[in-house]
């Protein structure tokens, strides 16, 4: 949304150059990504560069318009705060059970970081315009408009919303009965032969959270004695007397074919 005035502002200021080329760009981009029939979210990433540049045009003319003590930058400070302040109560409440609201915690953390962030412009706005000069404060002012995104970010990367692509999995695997043994014991995997990856992107990510992989089985009664394996949870174990469930997670199940006995 920052990008959208950008556009406006560098093309009526003469001072920036060949506009052609990166706002044509873009917006060229733009459309053929818009023809294109199919549509997937990683696609319009590479507009993404474009819009920073667009939206510091933005940002940098709205602090040139702080430094003259002009009404929208304090205007824009007082919404941003109000924005803010909703985003740390509301984070707080889910983050602590606060509110009966049936979400993950870590999400209210991510809205407290970003609140945080965004608190600043307001605070420089309204704060002793005596004690710093202008040209400080809106330096300042103008790094809290990018706080409050970085420190979503950080929320992000900290409480693993980001970088764990299946939560669920990896909850699952934290089992106390199930992480020793991931721990101590090679697993094999069993995988049909036209289904190399297990069919779903699950099976990269539990082959990632596997510690010691074993080998690659394409029938179960292929694991060795004394042998664990990952299954799809389809395949149904007591079909092998000799083999049984040791747990279950989301689209799987571990499996375990004891040692045979020498009596």
């Amino acid at each position: 949304m920052v990008a959208i005035p950008g556009v406006l502002i560098a093309w009526r200021e003469t001072k920036y150059r060949r506009k052609w080329l990166w706002l044509g760009f873009p917006l060229t981009l733009f459309l053929l990504l818009c023809l294109f029939e199919t549509k997937t979210w990683y696609y319009p990433l590479q507009l993404m560069p474009f819009a920073s540049a667009i939206a510091a045009v933005s940002l940098c003319h709205l602090t040139e318009l702080y430094r003259r003590s002009h009404w929208l930058p304090s205007a824009l400070s007082v919404a941003l705060g109000a924005i803010a302040c909703a985003l740390v109560l509301t984070g707080g409440a889910i983050a602590f059970h606060v509110a009966p609201l049936d979400l993950d915690p870590t999400y209210g953390w991510v809205g407290i970081g970003t609140g945080l962030g965004w608190l600043i412009p307001g605070a420089i706005c309204w704060g002793d315009r005596r004690r710093v000069s202008v040209r400080r404060r809106a330096r300042v002012w103008q790094w809290g408009w990018l706080l409050g995104p970085w420190g979503g970010i950080v929320m992000l990367y900290a409480t693993g919303l980001w970088g764990n692509y299946n939560p669920a999995i990896e909850t699952a695997l934290a089992q106390p009965t199930l992480a020793p043994i991931l721990q101590t014991h090679a697993v094999d995997f069993v995988f049909a032969d036209d289904d190399p990856l297990g069919g779903a992107s699950d099976a990269i990510v539990l082959t990632f959270y596997t510690p010691q992989l074993g080998d690659r089985l394409t029938q179960l009664n292929q694991l060795q004695p004394g042998r664990y394996a990952w299954v799809r949870s389809n395949l149904n174990p007591p079909d092998f007397p000799d083999t049984r469930v040791v747990a279950r997670i989301p689209s799987w199940q571990l499996v375990h074919r004891p040692e045979r006995s020498n009596r």
